[in-house]
């Protein structure tokens, strides 16, 4: 719906390939983060070891994937790569910053993404509500984590 306003109907089409490369665009921010941690440490190596994995990770998914589903093959390998740099990455970065993940709810969470990628993509009937439904249940999940973080926003000011 919003891809028929921002954009020209040449490019319509291309709102199908979005859902995947959200996705690819939530575990780039985080490996950029935890990427970060590399650099206060000055281990500029780690961080090259870690984005070979991924760009090769990222090179073998492309030619399984991008055959068999064209251009969201190459959306999901580009997001499966990142989530394999993260997963390198969110080890390693241990030794240097203690960080505590829940990966229950980091798997829980990206699954979800994937469930609301799927309806997205595949148009299931009336998808706008199973979409609806997923985000009030994401918000459900992470509920303490957002008060918290909105009242840490309202206390600055």
């Amino acid at each position: 719906m919003i891809t028929k306003l921002l954009v020209s109907e040449a490019f319509y089409a291309s709102w199908q390939y979005i859902p995947f490369l959200v996705m690819a665009t939530v575990f780039t921010c985080i490996v950029n983060f935890l990427g970060s941690i590399y650099m206060v440490e000055k281990k500029s190596m780690l961080s090259l070891a870690t984005t070979t994995v991924g760009a090769l990770t990222n090179i073998v998914l492309n030619f399984l994937f991008i055959p068999r589903f064209g251009v969201n093959g190459a959306a999901f390998a580009t997001f499966i790569s990142y989530f394999v740099v993260f997963l390198f990455r969110a080890v390693d970065t241990r030794r240097f910053v203690r960080m505590h993940y829940s990966g229950l709810r980091l798997a829980v969470n990206t699954v979800l993404l994937l469930i609301q990628s799927l309806v997205m993509i595949f148009e299931f009937p009336n998808w706008i509500f199973i979409e609806i439904g997923l985000t009030v249940l994401m918000i459900l999940l992470n509920a303490k984590e957002l008060l918290m973080s909105l009242q840490k926003i309202w206390v600055r000011k």
